[in-house]
């Protein structure tokens, strides 16, 4: 671990007519206009996407065009993105991979600086007479117990 040097290493023989599954990644290109003019919030749901092909037909990663969000009410499916026949997307075609979010106007912002207070002691009360409510006793002395069939049991003996 010190001198950086591989100690081990497994090597796979992998069968070019099977498929297989793995993750090919996102690569998120060129820029939004709702982002750059309208001041939106980019929203990427997905980095990579779970895809079964062969071997010889991996890509490196797919292209996601960000340019093709020119309001707020425009997304970008996976069926969108351009993925060649031979690979097959385990996804639903319908999921939306990027879109963009209007931004928070001022009284939403003002809302997120309020601060939540909360009460506390009336959550150690209501605890508090749980604990009294469970510890009961009866004239003897005795503490009653919600198993009624116990204190019959008790009773007999």
């Amino acid at each position: 671990a010190i001198s950086n040097q591989p100690i081990h290493l497994d090597i796979y023989k992998v069968k070019m007519s099977e498929k297989l599954t793995t993750e090919i990644p996102l690569s998120f290109i060129n820029e939004s206009a709702a982002v750059l003019e309208l001041e939106g919030n980019l929203v990427k749901n997905f980095d990579a996407l779970e895809v079964e092909c062969l071997p010889n037909d991996l890509v490196s990663e797919f292209e996601v065009d960000l340019s093709l969000l020119k309001t707020f009410d425009d997304t970008i499916k996976i069926a969108d993105i351009k993925i060649p026949k031979t690979i097959e997307v385990k996804a639903d075609p319908e999921e939306v991979v990027a879109l963009v979010m209007p931004p928070r106007s001022e009284e939403e912002m003002a809302e997120l600086e309020t601060e939540v207070v909360e009460d506390v002691e009336a959550v150690e009360v209501e605890e508090k007479a749980k604990e009294d409510e469970d510890n009961v006793t009866d004239e003897n002395g005795e503490k009653n117990s919600d198993d009624k069939t116990s204190t019959e049991d008790q009773k007999k003996s």
